[in-house]
């Protein structure tokens, strides 16, 4: 089905992953970069990148994932 503002499914994504960038990029410059580990580590990993936490990281980073794309 379009969407009524005429953009399509491929706009909708490249607007979400500019999206994710910005907010990693903000996490990653703010004094609160350690506490939001599992946040930029979703986001991360949203934008293919392949990041090295620890497990405990990953599986809260996972949920939180799932969570933002619901």
């Amino acid at each position: 089905m379009p969407r009524p503002d005429g953009l399509g499914d491929g706009a909708v994504r490249v607007r979400h992953v500019y999206g994710f960038r910005d907010m990693c990029n903000l996490i990653k410059s703010s004094p609160a970069n350690d506490l939001l580990l599992p946040l930029r580590t979703a986001l991360e990993k949203k934008l293919g990148l392949k990041p090295r936490v620890a497990r405990e990281v990953e599986e809260v980073a996972d949920d939180m994932l799932e969570s933002l794309l619901a």
